[in-house]
């Protein structure tokens, strides 16, 4: 499934964590073997067990929640789940087409989260109305055109998050205007290339996540009535352009703190950052930019900054002044030298990754004025040789070398036996590719033997 599942699954929890009372042990396991019971977190383990139709249950005390996604069950009957109290149920991944309307009888004021993604719904079945305590559903990858208003009315004044999404979905759904005190969306897979300008009008005053994952949207609504909007994710929306992303927002999102793109095809980064006083994470993963504008970021802006995959030659300007920035990962892309100037603003990095690059040369003074670093990677890279510029960090423990083709001479890191103050603990850690050690091991037994 994809990786925003693991986020979603930490989101409907928490909901669950701080909306209800803890679960009190069980003596009895609510579904027979292949079936595996944790009777002490009252959970269920069902998934991927090749059932056709879900076990008999028995009855059982307590909040329970059960796993049983990733078979191949196409039908929840009548009261099925009568004997339990469900928390959560987590039935994605099977063949499901068919509900009965009264299929969670007994559950209506206790299940919270609703997992029915990858299915074969075709209508959102009247079972789901009847949820009156439901959090969080995921629907996404079901032949779902639309949603039923009556279904979505009754379920309004719980439901928090929703996941939702296929390429049959024709447009976005108006119905969704019911939703107001929706905190997450999650879409995925639609093909119609924009939202209405009023879309996210009803969400305005509570939304804090909005994930697009594998559209075809070319536009999107205004972004700027988001007040409460601190989470973005772009992934795969291949006809969504900077510009474009850029045209949603005009007066800043001044709640926002974290935003992910990724593999969307993406040239540069939209502007959308600079009235966002709070940012503090940005992943940019698999896209093919090659540069940044110089006034890209606040000054101020992040504490995490990742830019992996991309077509990146060298480190840009305005990324190297942002002096708040403590994690820096730059891995695989095209950098093939690191300059004096490329870290010069980065007073407060701590962590530096730049693995995966095609690195042949480390000015001597490059790492000047980080005195915080604890933590480089260099490996992966082309570099042959221990760079001197490590000299330069006074924290330094531990740097990575591994899959670099470290020669170990004299002349290559001998230089290493006048390193006066070469901290304590430090961890270089690789192989030579020229013989048979590793690094410390050459540093500790070969280099001091090295001629002055």
């Amino acid at each position: 499934m994809r990786i925003c599942l693991a986020k979603v699954q930490c989101l409907v929890l928490f909901l669950v964590r701080t909306s209800v009372i803890p679960c009190v042990a069980a003596e009895i396991c609510p579904l027979p073997p292949p079936c595996e019971c944790d009777r002490e977190e009252t959970i269920v383990y069902c998934r991927n067990k090749n059932l056709t139709t879900i076990p008999p249950v028995t009855k059982a005390d307590g909040l329970w929640s059960f796993h049983l996604g990733a078979n191949k069950i196409k039908y929840i009957p009548s009261k099925w789940f009568s004997g339990v109290k469900l928390q959560m149920l987590f039935i994605d991944s099977n063949e499901i087409d068919s509900i009965d309307d009264d299929a969670f009888t007994g559950s209506e004021d206790s299940l919270n989260v609703l997992q029915l993604h990858d299915n074969s719904l075709r209508e959102l079945p009247t079972a789901v109305g009847n949820l009156r305590k439901l959090l969080g559903i995921t629907l996404q990858g079901n032949p779902l055109p639309d949603f039923r208003k009556d279904v979505l009315q009754n379920i309004s004044s719980s439901l928090r998050y929703i996941s939702m999404g296929s390429d049959v979905m024709p447009k976005w759904p108006d119905s969704l205007n019911y939703l107001c005190n929706l905190i997450s969306i999650n879409l995925y897979d639609v093909a119609f290339p924009n939202i209405p300008d009023a879309g996210f009008h009803a969400f305005r005053k509570n939304l804090t996540s909005l994930s697009l994952y594998n559209t075809g949207l070319t536009a999107l609504p205004s972004l700027d009535d988001l007040d409460s909007l601190r989470n973005l994710i772009f992934q795969g929306n291949k006809n969504l352009t900077a510009n474009a992303i850029s045209n949603t927002v005009k007066s800043g999102l001044p709640n926002l703190m974290g935003v992910t793109f990724q593999d969307n095809n993406l040239k540069t980064l939209p502007n959308i950052f600079m009235k966002s006083p709070k940012l503090s994470v940005l992943n940019v993963y698999s896209e093919p930019m090659e540069y940044l504008r110089d006034e890209t970021f606040p000054p101020n802006a992040f504490m995490t900054l990742s830019f992996n995959n991309t077509k990146f030659a060298s480190v840009p300007f305005c990324v190297s002044s942002l002096s708040h920035v403590t994690s820096l990962q730059m891995a695989y892309n095209r950098i093939t030298e690191i300059s004096s100037e490329d870290f010069r603003g980065m007073t407060k990095l701590s962590s530096l990754d730049l693995s995966g690059n095609p690195i042949t040369r480390v000015s001597k003074d490059a790492f000047m004025a980080m005195n915080d670093i604890t933590y480089v990677r260099l490996d992966y890279t082309n570099l042959t040789t221990i760079p001197s510029a490590i000299t330069n960090i006074n924290a330094l423990q531990v740097v990575e070398f591994s899959h670099s083709p470290i020669l170990c001479t004299c002349e290559s890191i001998g230089w290493i036996k006048h390193w006066k103050t070469i901290p304590a603990n430090l961890q270089l850690i690789g192989y030579c590719t020229n013989i048979e050690m590793n690094l410390m091991a050459y540093i500790h037994k070969e280099v001091p033997k090295c001629l002055n």
